[in-house]
Protein backbone atom coordinates (compact mmCIF):
# COMPACT_ATOMS: atom_id res chain seq x y z
CA UNK A 1 0.00 0.00 0.00
CA UNK A 2 2.49 2.33 0.75
CA UNK A 3 3.99 1.34 -3.21
CA UNK A 4 0.22 2.77 -4.08
CA UNK A 5 1.21 6.13 -1.83
CA UNK A 6 4.37 6.84 -4.09
CA UNK A 7 2.67 6.20 -7.53
CA UNK A 8 -0.05 8.76 -6.32
CA UNK A 9 2.67 10.58 -5.20
CA UNK A 10 4.40 10.63 -8.66
CA UNK A 11 0.99 10.97 -10.35
CA UNK A 12 0.62 14.09 -8.40
CA UNK A 13 3.89 15.95 -9.44
CA UNK A 14 2.48 16.15 -12.88
CA UNK A 15 1.95 20.02 -14.15
CA UNK A 16 -1.21 21.83 -12.23
CA UNK A 17 -1.97 24.09 -15.20
CA UNK A 18 -3.04 20.59 -16.89
CA UNK A 19 -4.68 18.99 -13.80
CA UNK A 20 -6.82 22.37 -13.03
CA UNK A 21 -8.36 22.60 -16.45
CA UNK A 22 -9.80 18.96 -15.46
CA UNK A 23 -10.61 19.97 -12.26
CA UNK A 24 -12.97 22.62 -13.09
CA UNK A 25 -13.27 23.58 -16.75
CA UNK A 26 -11.87 26.96 -17.90
CA UNK A 27 -14.19 29.95 -17.95
CA UNK A 28 -16.29 28.08 -14.96
CA UNK A 29 -15.62 30.74 -12.31
CA UNK A 30 -15.27 28.37 -9.55
CA UNK A 31 -12.70 27.86 -7.03
CA UNK A 32 -11.90 24.49 -5.29
CA UNK A 33 -13.04 24.56 -1.94
CA UNK A 34 -10.15 22.98 0.85
CA UNK A 35 -11.03 22.15 4.44
CA UNK A 36 -8.04 22.25 6.36
CA UNK A 37 -8.00 20.15 9.84
CA UNK A 38 -4.21 22.03 11.22
CA UNK A 39 -3.67 23.08 14.58
CA UNK A 40 -0.34 25.04 13.55
CA UNK A 41 -1.21 28.42 11.55
CA UNK A 42 2.46 28.34 10.26
CA UNK A 43 1.77 24.98 8.46
CA UNK A 44 -1.31 26.36 7.12
CA UNK A 45 -0.27 29.56 6.14
CA UNK A 46 2.75 27.71 4.23
CA UNK A 47 0.19 25.53 2.28
CA UNK A 48 -1.90 28.30 1.37
CA UNK A 49 1.42 30.43 -0.69
CA UNK A 50 1.90 26.82 -1.95
CA UNK A 51 -1.55 26.59 -3.69
CA UNK A 52 -1.34 30.51 -4.46
CA UNK A 53 2.00 30.24 -6.38
CA UNK A 54 0.96 27.18 -8.17
CA UNK A 55 -2.47 29.59 -9.35
CA UNK A 56 -4.62 27.27 -7.80
CA UNK A 57 -8.23 29.65 -7.19
CA UNK A 58 -9.05 28.28 -4.21
CA UNK A 59 -10.93 29.31 -0.64
CA UNK A 60 -9.29 27.38 2.34
CA UNK A 61 -11.17 27.15 5.60
CA UNK A 62 -9.00 25.90 8.91
CA UNK A 63 -10.45 23.90 11.63
CA UNK A 64 -8.56 22.38 14.54
CA UNK A 65 -11.55 20.61 16.51
CA UNK A 66 -13.30 18.04 16.28
CA UNK A 67 -16.54 20.11 16.14
CA UNK A 68 -15.37 22.55 13.91
CA UNK A 69 -14.83 19.91 11.46
CA UNK A 70 -17.95 18.32 11.91
CA UNK A 71 -19.82 22.33 10.98
CA UNK A 72 -17.17 23.15 8.04
CA UNK A 73 -18.14 20.09 6.57
CA UNK A 74 -22.10 20.65 6.72
CA UNK A 75 -21.90 24.64 6.09
CA UNK A 76 -18.27 25.05 3.80
CA UNK A 77 -19.06 21.83 1.84
CA UNK A 78 -15.45 21.25 1.09
CA UNK A 79 -14.36 20.14 -2.04
CA UNK A 80 -11.60 18.36 -0.93
CA UNK A 81 -9.81 18.11 3.01
CA UNK A 82 -6.37 18.68 4.08
CA UNK A 83 -5.59 16.93 7.20
CA UNK A 84 -2.58 16.69 9.54
CA UNK A 85 -1.98 13.70 10.86
CA UNK A 86 -1.17 14.58 14.35
CA UNK A 87 -3.57 17.11 16.22
CA UNK A 88 -3.78 17.94 19.68
CA UNK A 89 -7.48 16.00 20.36
CA UNK A 90 -8.28 13.83 17.98
CA UNK A 91 -5.86 11.94 14.87
CA UNK A 92 -6.11 12.06 10.87
CA UNK A 93 -7.13 8.37 11.14
CA UNK A 94 -10.29 9.89 13.48
CA UNK A 95 -10.73 13.28 10.44
CA UNK A 96 -10.82 10.11 7.91
CA UNK A 97 -13.75 7.87 9.62
CA UNK A 98 -15.81 11.17 10.27
CA UNK A 99 -15.26 11.73 6.69
CA UNK A 100 -16.18 8.76 5.60
CA UNK A 101 -19.09 8.53 7.54
CA UNK A 102 -20.63 11.60 6.74
CA UNK A 103 -19.36 12.81 3.18
CA UNK A 104 -17.94 9.57 1.57
CA UNK A 105 -17.73 11.68 -1.72
CA UNK A 106 -15.14 14.35 -0.34
CA UNK A 107 -11.23 13.06 -1.05
CA UNK A 108 -8.50 13.45 2.13
CA UNK A 109 -4.93 14.35 1.50
CA UNK A 110 -2.77 14.15 4.60
CA UNK A 111 -0.39 16.50 5.12
CA UNK A 112 2.15 15.52 7.88
CA UNK A 113 5.60 16.25 9.02
CA UNK A 114 6.29 11.95 10.08
CA UNK A 115 3.90 9.46 9.59
CA UNK A 116 4.77 5.88 9.79
CA UNK A 117 4.21 2.99 7.22
CA UNK A 118 1.36 1.52 9.93
CA UNK A 119 -0.27 4.39 9.79
CA UNK A 120 -0.23 4.82 6.29
CA UNK A 121 -1.33 1.25 5.60
CA UNK A 122 -4.43 2.35 8.13
CA UNK A 123 -5.15 5.16 6.05
CA UNK A 124 -4.95 3.43 2.37
CA UNK A 125 -7.45 0.70 4.28
CA UNK A 126 -9.88 3.45 5.36
CA UNK A 127 -10.00 5.69 1.93
CA UNK A 128 -7.46 8.42 1.97
CA UNK A 129 -7.07 10.18 -1.39
CA UNK A 130 -3.32 10.69 -1.14
CA UNK A 131 0.12 11.91 1.23
CA UNK A 132 1.90 14.90 1.35
CA UNK A 133 5.08 15.29 3.87
CA UNK A 134 5.54 19.03 4.98
CA UNK A 135 9.04 18.82 3.74
CA UNK A 136 7.71 18.90 0.29
CA UNK A 137 4.45 20.94 0.14
CA UNK A 138 5.36 21.94 -3.43
CA UNK A 139 3.40 18.61 -3.92
CA UNK A 140 0.60 20.44 -2.39
CA UNK A 141 -1.22 21.73 -5.53
CA UNK A 142 -1.23 19.04 -7.57
CA UNK A 143 -2.08 16.40 -5.27
CA UNK A 144 -5.36 18.46 -4.75
CA UNK A 145 -6.12 19.44 -8.47
CA UNK A 146 -5.31 15.48 -9.19
CA UNK A 147 -7.84 14.74 -5.97
CA UNK A 148 -10.80 17.12 -7.00
CA UNK A 149 -10.51 15.71 -10.85
CA UNK A 150 -11.17 12.40 -9.94
CA UNK A 151 -13.54 13.22 -7.65
CA UNK A 152 -15.19 15.08 -10.69
CA UNK A 153 -14.77 11.86 -12.67
CA UNK A 154 -16.44 9.95 -9.89
CA UNK A 155 -19.05 11.78 -9.82
CA UNK A 156 -19.66 11.79 -13.62
CA UNK A 157 -19.65 8.28 -13.80
CA UNK A 158 -22.13 8.07 -11.28
CA UNK A 159 -24.45 10.56 -13.36
CA UNK A 160 -23.84 9.03 -16.22
CA UNK A 161 -24.09 5.13 -14.70
CA UNK A 162 -27.50 6.57 -13.24
CA UNK A 163 -29.09 8.37 -16.07
CA UNK A 164 -28.10 4.75 -18.14
CA UNK A 165 -30.54 2.99 -15.44
CA UNK A 166 -33.12 5.29 -16.07
CA UNK A 167 -32.99 4.89 -19.39
CA UNK A 168 -33.18 1.33 -19.33
CA UNK A 169 -35.62 1.20 -16.42
CA UNK A 170 -37.78 3.70 -18.90
CA UNK A 171 -37.05 0.74 -22.06
CA UNK A 172 -38.15 -2.04 -19.69
CA UNK A 173 -41.34 -0.45 -18.89
CA UNK A 174 -42.08 -0.22 -22.54
CA UNK A 175 -40.70 -3.74 -23.40
CA UNK A 176 -43.00 -5.19 -20.63
CA UNK A 177 -45.65 -3.51 -21.31
CA UNK A 178 -46.10 -3.83 -24.92
CA UNK A 179 -49.44 -5.45 -25.71
CA UNK A 180 -47.12 -7.61 -28.06
CA UNK A 181 -45.27 -10.52 -27.21
CA UNK A 182 -41.58 -9.89 -27.36
CA UNK A 183 -38.80 -12.07 -26.92
CA UNK A 184 -35.15 -12.36 -27.27
CA UNK A 185 -33.06 -15.44 -28.05
CA UNK A 186 -29.22 -15.80 -27.55
CA UNK A 187 -28.12 -16.45 -31.67
CA UNK A 188 -26.24 -19.42 -31.14
CA UNK A 189 -28.16 -21.93 -28.91
CA UNK A 190 -31.98 -20.14 -29.34
CA UNK A 191 -32.18 -20.10 -25.86
CA UNK A 192 -34.31 -17.19 -24.36
CA UNK A 193 -32.50 -14.28 -22.75
CA UNK A 194 -35.71 -12.03 -22.37
CA UNK A 195 -39.61 -12.28 -22.70
CA UNK A 196 -42.10 -9.33 -22.07
CA UNK A 197 -45.61 -9.49 -19.67
CA UNK A 198 -47.28 -10.05 -22.77
CA UNK A 199 -45.69 -12.82 -23.88
CA UNK A 200 -45.48 -14.62 -19.85
CA UNK A 201 -49.62 -13.81 -20.04
CA UNK A 202 -50.09 -15.32 -23.24
CA UNK A 203 -48.33 -18.51 -22.69
CA UNK A 204 -49.30 -18.95 -18.86
CA UNK A 205 -45.31 -18.70 -17.96
CA UNK A 206 -43.46 -16.42 -16.14
CA UNK A 207 -39.86 -15.52 -17.52
CA UNK A 208 -38.20 -16.88 -14.82
CA UNK A 209 -39.17 -20.32 -16.26
CA UNK A 210 -38.43 -19.37 -19.89
CA UNK A 211 -35.00 -17.98 -19.41
CA UNK A 212 -32.36 -20.32 -20.69
CA UNK A 213 -34.43 -22.55 -22.06
CA UNK A 214 -35.64 -22.88 -25.82
CA UNK A 215 -38.90 -23.88 -27.65
CA UNK A 216 -37.96 -28.04 -27.28
CA UNK A 217 -38.69 -27.32 -23.25
CA UNK A 218 -42.26 -25.84 -24.07
CA UNK A 219 -43.58 -27.02 -27.09
CA UNK A 220 -43.82 -29.96 -29.20
CA UNK A 221 -40.88 -31.36 -31.26
CA UNK A 222 -42.64 -31.10 -34.60
CA UNK A 223 -43.59 -27.34 -33.47
CA UNK A 224 -40.22 -26.68 -32.28
CA UNK A 225 -38.38 -27.76 -35.55
CA UNK A 226 -40.88 -25.33 -37.24
CA UNK A 227 -39.88 -22.50 -34.68
CA UNK A 228 -36.04 -22.94 -34.80
CA UNK A 229 -36.15 -23.40 -38.64
CA UNK A 230 -37.82 -20.13 -39.03
CA UNK A 231 -35.07 -18.50 -36.51
CA UNK A 232 -32.21 -20.16 -38.54
CA UNK A 233 -33.50 -18.80 -41.34
CA UNK A 234 -33.71 -15.16 -40.04
CA UNK A 235 -30.14 -15.24 -38.99
CA UNK A 236 -28.82 -16.79 -41.68
CA UNK A 237 -30.63 -14.27 -44.13
CA UNK A 238 -30.08 -11.35 -41.76
CA UNK A 239 -33.59 -10.52 -43.31
CA UNK A 240 -36.86 -9.86 -41.29
CA UNK A 241 -39.37 -12.85 -41.74
CA UNK A 242 -43.00 -12.57 -41.52
CA UNK A 243 -44.86 -15.66 -40.32
CA UNK A 244 -48.54 -14.62 -41.44
CA UNK A 245 -50.10 -17.72 -39.14
CA UNK A 246 -48.56 -19.79 -36.56
CA UNK A 247 -50.58 -21.80 -33.83
CA UNK A 248 -48.95 -22.31 -30.52
CA UNK A 249 -50.13 -24.54 -27.69
CA UNK A 250 -50.10 -22.51 -24.40
CA UNK A 251 -49.51 -23.87 -20.93
CA UNK A 252 -53.16 -24.60 -20.31
CA UNK A 253 -53.56 -26.69 -23.33
CA UNK A 254 -55.07 -23.99 -25.51
CA UNK A 255 -54.22 -23.12 -28.66
CA UNK A 256 -53.51 -19.49 -29.99
CA UNK A 257 -52.56 -18.48 -33.07
CA UNK A 258 -49.65 -15.72 -33.70
CA UNK A 259 -48.48 -13.59 -36.10
CA UNK A 260 -44.89 -13.16 -35.70
CA UNK A 261 -42.47 -10.73 -37.04
CA UNK A 262 -38.42 -11.99 -36.93
CA UNK A 263 -35.36 -10.52 -36.87
CA UNK A 264 -31.85 -10.65 -35.78
CA UNK A 265 -29.94 -8.11 -33.79
CA UNK A 266 -25.87 -7.71 -34.47
CA UNK A 267 -23.09 -7.13 -33.21
CA UNK A 268 -20.46 -4.43 -33.68
CA UNK A 269 -19.00 -6.73 -35.84
CA UNK A 270 -22.23 -7.58 -38.51
CA UNK A 271 -22.98 -10.75 -36.87
CA UNK A 272 -25.75 -11.93 -35.45
CA UNK A 273 -25.92 -11.93 -31.91
CA UNK A 274 -30.11 -12.05 -30.51
CA UNK A 275 -32.80 -12.97 -32.23
CA UNK A 276 -35.84 -10.98 -31.59
CA UNK A 277 -39.31 -11.64 -31.98
CA UNK A 278 -42.81 -9.96 -31.80
CA UNK A 279 -45.80 -12.18 -32.21
CA UNK A 280 -49.31 -10.50 -31.93
CA UNK A 281 -51.95 -12.73 -30.40
CA UNK A 282 -54.70 -12.79 -33.55
CA UNK A 283 -56.83 -15.80 -32.48
CA UNK A 284 -59.93 -13.59 -31.65
CA UNK A 285 -59.38 -11.35 -35.22
CA UNK A 286 -59.29 -14.90 -36.97
CA UNK A 287 -62.48 -15.98 -35.40
CA UNK A 288 -63.78 -12.56 -36.20
CA UNK A 289 -62.72 -13.46 -39.66
CA UNK A 290 -64.06 -16.56 -40.11
CA UNK A 291 -67.33 -15.51 -38.28
CA UNK A 292 -67.76 -12.72 -41.53
CA UNK A 293 -67.02 -15.80 -43.26
CA UNK A 294 -69.37 -17.93 -41.77
CA UNK A 295 -71.93 -14.88 -41.62
CA UNK A 296 -71.74 -14.82 -45.43
CA UNK A 297 -72.06 -18.36 -45.83
CA UNK A 298 -75.02 -18.51 -43.71
CA UNK A 299 -76.47 -15.01 -45.62
CA UNK A 300 -75.75 -17.27 -49.33
CA UNK A 301 -77.77 -20.27 -47.83
CA UNK A 302 -80.88 -18.00 -46.73
CA UNK A 303 -80.91 -15.99 -50.11
CA UNK A 304 -81.13 -19.50 -51.73
CA UNK A 305 -84.29 -19.92 -49.27
CA UNK A 306 -85.90 -16.30 -50.46
CA UNK A 307 -84.73 -14.51 -47.30
CA UNK A 308 -83.18 -11.91 -49.20
CA UNK A 309 -84.25 -9.92 -52.12
CA UNK A 310 -85.17 -12.19 -54.98
CA UNK A 311 -86.23 -10.68 -58.18
CA UNK A 312 -86.61 -11.65 -62.22
CA UNK A 313 -86.46 -9.46 -64.83
CA UNK A 314 -86.80 -9.12 -68.37
CA UNK A 315 -83.75 -9.06 -71.00
CA UNK A 316 -83.75 -4.67 -70.33
CA UNK A 317 -84.24 -5.22 -66.59
CA UNK A 318 -87.71 -4.44 -66.03
CA UNK A 319 -88.81 -6.55 -62.82
CA UNK A 320 -91.60 -9.19 -63.32
CA UNK A 321 -91.58 -10.50 -60.37
CA UNK A 322 -89.95 -9.64 -56.71
CA UNK A 323 -90.12 -11.35 -53.37
CA UNK A 324 -91.78 -9.84 -50.31
CA UNK A 325 -88.23 -9.05 -49.02
CA UNK A 326 -87.45 -6.90 -52.20
CA UNK A 327 -90.34 -4.75 -51.57
CA UNK A 328 -88.94 -4.22 -48.43
CA UNK A 329 -85.70 -3.59 -48.66
CA UNK A 330 -86.30 -0.99 -51.46
CA UNK A 331 -89.76 0.59 -49.83
CA UNK A 332 -91.95 -0.96 -52.46
CA UNK A 333 -95.45 -2.31 -52.35
CA UNK A 334 -95.60 -5.54 -54.42
CA UNK A 335 -97.65 -3.58 -57.11
CA UNK A 336 -95.40 -0.96 -57.63
CA UNK A 337 -92.56 -3.40 -57.67
CA UNK A 338 -93.85 -5.16 -61.18
CA UNK A 339 -92.72 -3.22 -64.08
CA UNK A 340 -89.64 -1.39 -62.34
CA UNK A 341 -86.66 -0.99 -64.07
CA UNK A 342 -83.49 -2.24 -62.13
CA UNK A 343 -81.94 0.93 -63.14
CA UNK A 344 -84.53 3.08 -60.74
CA UNK A 345 -82.45 1.13 -57.83
CA UNK A 346 -79.11 2.71 -59.27
CA UNK A 347 -77.47 5.75 -57.48
CA UNK A 348 -78.09 9.32 -59.93
CA UNK A 349 -74.29 8.84 -61.06
CA UNK A 350 -74.13 5.15 -61.58
CA UNK A 351 -77.04 4.07 -63.64
CA UNK A 352 -75.52 3.96 -67.05
CA UNK A 353 -73.38 1.27 -65.39
CA UNK A 354 -76.87 -0.78 -65.60
CA UNK A 355 -76.51 -1.18 -68.93
CA UNK A 356 -73.16 -2.67 -68.85
CA UNK A 357 -74.15 -4.67 -66.71
CA UNK A 358 -77.27 -6.06 -68.53
CA UNK A 359 -74.55 -6.51 -71.67
CA UNK A 360 -72.83 -8.88 -69.84
CA UNK A 361 -75.08 -11.03 -68.51
CA UNK A 362 -76.78 -11.72 -71.52
CA UNK A 363 -73.55 -12.52 -72.74
CA UNK A 364 -73.69 -15.19 -70.80
CA UNK A 365 -71.53 -14.14 -67.79
CA UNK A 366 -73.21 -14.44 -63.60
CA UNK A 367 -71.69 -11.71 -61.92
CA UNK A 368 -71.98 -10.81 -58.51
CA UNK A 369 -71.05 -7.67 -57.60
CA UNK A 370 -71.68 -4.83 -54.74
CA UNK A 371 -73.20 -1.44 -54.67
CA UNK A 372 -75.29 0.91 -53.13
CA UNK A 373 -79.18 0.11 -53.32
CA UNK A 374 -80.98 3.23 -53.59
CA UNK A 375 -84.84 2.90 -52.03
CA UNK A 376 -87.88 4.49 -52.79
CA UNK A 377 -87.36 7.64 -50.33
CA UNK A 378 -83.99 8.09 -51.32
CA UNK A 379 -82.15 6.25 -48.65
CA UNK A 380 -79.60 3.64 -49.67
CA UNK A 381 -77.89 0.84 -48.61
CA UNK A 382 -74.64 -1.47 -49.52
CA UNK A 383 -75.81 -4.54 -51.03
CA UNK A 384 -73.94 -8.00 -52.54
CA UNK A 385 -75.35 -8.33 -55.90
CA UNK A 386 -75.86 -11.81 -58.13
CA UNK A 387 -77.09 -11.78 -61.63
CA UNK A 388 -77.56 -14.79 -64.06
CA UNK A 389 -79.53 -15.31 -67.23
CA UNK A 390 -82.04 -18.18 -66.66
CA UNK A 391 -82.68 -20.58 -69.64
CA UNK A 392 -85.85 -18.76 -70.46
CA UNK A 393 -84.34 -15.65 -71.53
CA UNK A 394 -84.93 -13.66 -67.99
CA UNK A 395 -82.44 -12.34 -65.42
CA UNK A 396 -82.63 -13.80 -62.15
CA UNK A 397 -80.76 -10.93 -59.38
CA UNK A 398 -80.85 -11.41 -55.47
CA UNK A 399 -80.22 -8.36 -53.26
CA UNK A 400 -78.17 -8.83 -49.86
CA UNK A 401 -77.92 -6.56 -47.76
CA UNK A 402 -74.42 -6.13 -46.55
CA UNK A 403 -74.80 -3.54 -43.92
CA UNK A 404 -73.63 -5.56 -41.27
CA UNK A 405 -70.63 -6.70 -42.80
CA UNK A 406 -69.60 -3.36 -44.17
CA UNK A 407 -69.53 -2.39 -40.10
CA UNK A 408 -67.15 -5.45 -39.29
CA UNK A 409 -65.13 -4.63 -42.38
CA UNK A 410 -65.01 -0.75 -41.11
CA UNK A 411 -64.02 -2.46 -37.51
CA UNK A 412 -61.11 -4.89 -38.71
CA UNK A 413 -60.18 -2.44 -41.01
CA UNK A 414 -59.71 0.68 -37.33
CA UNK A 415 -57.96 -2.81 -35.99
CA UNK A 416 -55.76 -2.95 -38.50
CA UNK A 417 -54.72 0.41 -37.92
CA UNK A 418 -53.84 -0.32 -34.41
CA UNK A 419 -51.94 -3.32 -35.06
CA UNK A 420 -50.35 -0.86 -37.61
CA UNK A 421 -49.28 1.50 -35.01
CA UNK A 422 -48.01 -1.38 -32.40
CA UNK A 423 -45.88 -2.80 -35.37
CA UNK A 424 -44.64 0.64 -36.29
CA UNK A 425 -43.94 0.94 -32.11
CA UNK A 426 -42.36 -2.90 -31.81
CA UNK A 427 -39.94 -1.41 -34.79
CA UNK A 428 -39.01 1.81 -33.19
CA UNK A 429 -38.38 -0.31 -29.68
CA UNK A 430 -35.83 -1.91 -31.27
CA UNK A 431 -34.01 0.51 -33.64
CA UNK A 432 -34.38 3.69 -31.20
CA UNK A 433 -32.46 4.31 -28.39
CA UNK A 434 -33.05 7.41 -27.47
CA UNK A 435 -36.12 8.62 -25.50
CA UNK A 436 -37.03 11.83 -27.19
CA UNK A 437 -36.83 10.23 -30.48
CA UNK A 438 -38.68 7.01 -29.61
CA UNK A 439 -41.73 9.41 -27.90
CA UNK A 440 -41.88 11.49 -31.42
CA UNK A 441 -41.83 8.81 -33.27
CA UNK A 442 -44.42 6.93 -31.22
CA UNK A 443 -46.92 10.12 -31.33
CA UNK A 444 -46.29 10.20 -35.63
CA UNK A 445 -47.29 6.64 -35.96
CA UNK A 446 -50.43 6.81 -33.79
CA UNK A 447 -51.36 9.87 -36.44
CA UNK A 448 -49.78 8.60 -39.13
CA UNK A 449 -50.61 4.77 -39.17
CA UNK A 450 -53.41 5.00 -36.73
CA UNK A 451 -55.26 8.02 -38.25
CA UNK A 452 -55.51 9.10 -34.49
CA UNK A 453 -56.32 13.40 -34.10
CA UNK A 454 -53.77 14.13 -31.62
CA UNK A 455 -51.24 12.36 -29.30
CA UNK A 456 -49.19 13.35 -26.88
CA UNK A 457 -46.91 12.26 -24.13
CA UNK A 458 -45.72 14.04 -20.89
CA UNK A 459 -43.61 12.93 -18.56
CA UNK A 460 -43.81 13.99 -14.67
CA UNK A 461 -39.69 13.98 -13.89
CA UNK A 462 -38.10 17.83 -14.62
CA UNK A 463 -37.41 16.68 -18.50
CA UNK A 464 -41.13 17.73 -18.74
CA UNK A 465 -39.80 21.30 -18.73
CA UNK A 466 -42.52 22.87 -16.70
CA UNK A 467 -45.49 20.37 -16.97
CA UNK A 468 -45.54 20.61 -20.97
CA UNK A 469 -45.63 17.40 -23.17
CA UNK A 470 -41.92 15.95 -24.09
CA UNK A 471 -43.66 14.90 -27.32
CA UNK A 472 -46.57 15.12 -29.43
CA UNK A 473 -48.50 15.31 -32.79
CA UNK A 474 -51.77 16.18 -33.71
CA UNK A 475 -53.52 16.00 -37.43
CA UNK A 476 -55.39 19.81 -36.65
CA UNK A 477 -54.38 22.29 -34.85
CA UNK A 478 -57.64 22.78 -33.02
CA UNK A 479 -56.56 19.68 -31.57
CA UNK A 480 -53.64 21.38 -30.06
CA UNK A 481 -56.06 23.62 -27.52
CA UNK A 482 -56.51 20.28 -25.21
CA UNK A 483 -53.26 19.93 -24.66
CA UNK A 484 -52.75 22.94 -22.10
CA UNK A 485 -56.38 22.28 -20.72
CA UNK A 486 -55.36 18.50 -19.95
CA UNK A 487 -51.92 19.47 -17.65
CA UNK A 488 -51.96 23.28 -17.11
CA UNK A 489 -55.39 23.57 -15.38
CA UNK A 490 -56.17 22.04 -11.89
CA UNK A 491 -58.78 20.01 -13.59
CA UNK A 492 -56.48 18.30 -16.05
CA UNK A 493 -53.71 18.00 -13.39
CA UNK A 494 -56.58 16.03 -10.93
CA UNK A 495 -57.92 13.78 -13.86
CA UNK A 496 -54.29 12.94 -14.74
CA UNK A 497 -53.10 12.59 -11.33
CA UNK A 498 -55.95 9.44 -11.05
CA UNK A 499 -54.97 8.17 -13.73
CA UNK A 500 -51.47 7.74 -12.95
CA UNK A 501 -52.42 7.01 -8.85
CA UNK A 502 -54.76 4.21 -10.32
CA UNK A 503 -52.08 2.83 -13.01
CA UNK A 504 -54.74 1.86 -15.26
CA UNK A 505 -55.80 3.54 -18.65
CA UNK A 506 -58.92 5.57 -18.38
CA UNK A 507 -60.99 5.28 -22.14
CA UNK A 508 -63.75 7.17 -23.25
CA UNK A 509 -64.82 5.39 -26.28
CA UNK A 510 -68.09 8.23 -26.46
CA UNK A 511 -66.95 11.68 -25.28
CA UNK A 512 -70.78 12.59 -25.02
CA UNK A 513 -71.47 10.24 -22.16
CA UNK A 514 -67.95 11.25 -20.87
CA UNK A 515 -69.68 12.72 -17.83
CA UNK A 516 -66.31 12.36 -15.65
CA UNK A 517 -63.95 13.73 -18.09
CA UNK A 518 -63.81 17.91 -17.40
CA UNK A 519 -63.02 18.52 -20.97
CA UNK A 520 -65.53 17.00 -22.61
CA UNK A 521 -67.42 19.94 -24.13
CA UNK A 522 -63.93 21.26 -25.36
CA UNK A 523 -62.78 17.84 -27.24
CA UNK A 524 -66.11 17.30 -28.60
CA UNK A 525 -66.16 20.80 -29.89
CA UNK A 526 -62.76 20.03 -31.89
CA UNK A 527 -63.93 17.16 -33.24
CA UNK A 528 -62.89 14.39 -30.65
CA UNK A 529 -65.19 11.48 -30.64
CA UNK A 530 -63.34 9.06 -27.92
CA UNK A 531 -60.56 9.67 -26.10
CA UNK A 532 -57.46 7.94 -23.48
CA UNK A 533 -55.14 8.09 -21.30
CA UNK A 534 -52.65 5.66 -20.79
CA UNK A 535 -50.34 5.87 -17.63
CA UNK A 536 -46.56 4.98 -18.57
CA UNK A 537 -45.37 3.22 -15.18
CA UNK A 538 -41.67 2.46 -14.61
CA UNK A 539 -40.28 0.08 -11.85
CA UNK A 540 -43.76 0.02 -10.19
CA UNK A 541 -44.31 4.09 -9.95
CA UNK A 542 -46.32 6.05 -13.00
CA UNK A 543 -43.96 8.36 -14.76
CA UNK A 544 -45.82 10.28 -17.21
Amino acid sequence: MKKEFRRLASDSNRGTGDAAADAFPTGSGKEIRILFVEDVISDFELTIRELKQAGVACAVHRVDTREGLLRELKDFEPDVILSDFSLPTFDGLSVLMIVRELRPDIPCIFVSGTISEDQLISLVRHGAADYVLKSNLERIPPAVLRAVQERNERAARRQAEQALKESEALLDSVFDNIPSMLFIKDAKDLRFVRFNRTGEELLGRSEKDLLGKNDYDFFPKEQADLFVAKDRETLASNQRVFIMEEKIEVKDGTERMLQTKKLAILDEQGNPRFLLGISEDVTERKQAEQQIRDSEAKYRGLIEQASDGIFVSDAEGNLVLANSRLCELLGYAKDEVTGLNARQTYLEEERETHAKLLEQVRAGQTLRYERTVQRKDGSHFPAEISLKMLDNGLIQGIFHDITTRRAQEHKIARLSRIQAVLSGINSAIVRIRDRQTLFDEVCRLSIEHGGFALAWIRMTTPDAQGGRPIAWRCSNDSYLDLIPLSIETDAGRAHAERVMSEKRAVVYNDLTQAGDFPFAGQALQAGALSLAKLPLVVSGEAVG
